[in-house]
């Protein structure tokens, strides 16, 4: 039954995203995920955002820049 609720078309969507997406965009996208869970649990009152949970933003935001950033030419390799 898990397959055919919310879990079954979480992964039906993610397929197809990554079917006919930009593999590299869509996973730097499923950063946001803990990101505004986190955000949701503070806008709640049932988390607060202390310097650790800040420390974490950053971090994932880094880690989704950096997966967004195009790819650099591997150098040649020089003849001996």
């Amino acid at each position: 039954m898990l397959g055919l609720g919310p879990m079954g078309g979480a992964f039906f969507l993610w397929e197809r995203a990554l079917r006919h997406g930009d593999p590299r965009r869509i996973g730097s996208l499923s950063y946001a995920t803990p990101l505004l869970s986190t955000l949701l649990l503070t806008a709640s009152g049932r988390g607060e955002l202390n310097q650790l949970a800040l420390l974490a933003i950053l971090l994932i935001l880094g880690g989704a820049l950096l997966g967004t950033l195009p790819e650099r030419p591997a150098p040649k390799a020089q003849p001996l």
